[in-house]
């Protein structure tokens, strides 16, 4: 079992706002910012 944490408001505000980071539905579709290429020249399988 973990030992409690105090954190303070802000804290926890930043703690919300990173987890909600991890669910944001933007996460699926990231096909606008795939490269086409690669810095060796070569091309990105999309």
């Amino acid at each position: 079992m973990l030992d409690p944490i105090d954190l303070s408001d802000p804290e926890v505000d930043a703690l919300l706002a990173f987890l909600e980071s991890m669910t944001d539905p933007a996460v699926w579709d990231l096909e606008d910012i795939i490269p086409d290429e690669v810095p060796s020249g070569l091309p990105v399988d999309r």
